[in-house]
């Protein structure tokens, strides 16, 4: 499989949304009129890349934002390349090789013109989540630690009145 030569390019000023959309994330709502939902997953490695991973790079952003640069395009590279080995497999496989039926149908005219493999696509990986990472914006008072400290939180899901409990433990 070839990598694609061009892919829609989403900038950290658009909204989390536009980045899971990128990164071909399918949720069970989405932020249609301009109305802010919290993204709503039901595969789980998605469910704890975005609950846990995401949030804890994001908490260790604004606590060491003063020596972290945004701009930087290698920021976060080594915890993303981690992150990738470890969801990489799971969330974006190879066709045929595991489920896809967490992901978007790429299509034209989207943010997700063509499929992303991992490893094929892992610098586009990469980028997107380091996007994503960006685009989070914190509320006042936003407890940083223990964003940086998740690693045991159960979800409700309220469409599927489904309960998830994450923890370190390996959930695929």
């Amino acid at each position: 499989m070839e990598t694609p030569t061009k892919l829609p390019y989403v900038t950290r000023a658009t909204g989390v949304y536009a980045h899971l959309e990128g990164l071909g994330l399918q949720t069970l709502n989405d932020s249609s009129a301009g109305v802010k939902n919290r993204a709503i997953f039901t595969f789980q490695p998605v469910i704890r890349l975005y609950k846990l991973k995401i949030p804890a790079l994001f908490g260790v952003l604004l606590r060491d934002e003063a020596i972290l640069d945004r701009d930087d395009p290698k920021l976060f590279d080594d915890e993303l390349e981690t992150l990738l080995r470890e969801f990489g497999p799971f969330v974006w496989s190879v066709p045929g090789e595991g489920s896809r039926d967490h992901l978007r149908t790429a299509q034209t005219g989207t943010l997700y013109v063509t499929d992303i493999i991992y490893p094929r696509d892992a610098a586009i990986l990469k980028d997107r989540l380091r996007g994503l990472i960006l685009s989070k914006r914190s509320n006042h008072g936003t407890d940083i630690q223990a964003l940086i400290d998740k690693t045991h939180h159960v979800i409700m899901h309220p469409k599927l009145r489904v309960e998830w409990k994450l923890t370190q433990s390996r959930l695929y």
